[in-house]
């Protein structure tokens, strides 16, 4: 009898272990070759107002447009802003609210986009559309 107590005891613990859900990374693969995205799981900690440390959630992407200009984007998604290296600038931008796809912005420039394709603005101006 203590036999089959034990059994179903480690049992149950082996299906309880198993049963335990495991965050799935999303696919961050592009279909196109001119965009690359890379996961950085290991970016940095941020400190809360408890002392507590927060893993900072980044994806970092780079784009190419037509004229082969670059722009380096790091969305950090823990904060929602995205910091963006264009023509040896860096930008720092704050998410806002969107219908569908993404929007960053301050005061002088504006970054949008859904799926691969980006619009960055300067004081209304596009300066980058790939």
């Amino acid at each position: 009898m203590t036999r089959h107590v034990l059994t179903l005891t480690v049992l149950g613990a082996l299906l309880v272990v198993s049963c335990k859900s495991v965050p799935q990374e999303g696919n961050t693969a592009r279909a196109e070759t001119k965009v690359k995205t890379d996961r950085v799981e290991n970016t940095g900690f941020n400190r809360l107002k408890t002392n507590s440390l927060v893993k900072e959630d980044v994806v970092s992407a780079s784009y190419t447009n037509s004229e082969g200009k670059v722009l380096k984007v790091a969305y950090n998604n823990t904060q929602q802003t995205a910091l963006l290296n264009f023509d040896q600038t860096i930008i720092k931008l704050n998410q806002t609210v969107s219908a569908s796809g993404f929007w960053y912005e301050n005061d002088t420039y504006e970054l949008r986009g859904k799926g691969d394709k980006v619009t960055l603005t300067k004081d209304g101006k596009v300066v980058f559309e790939n």
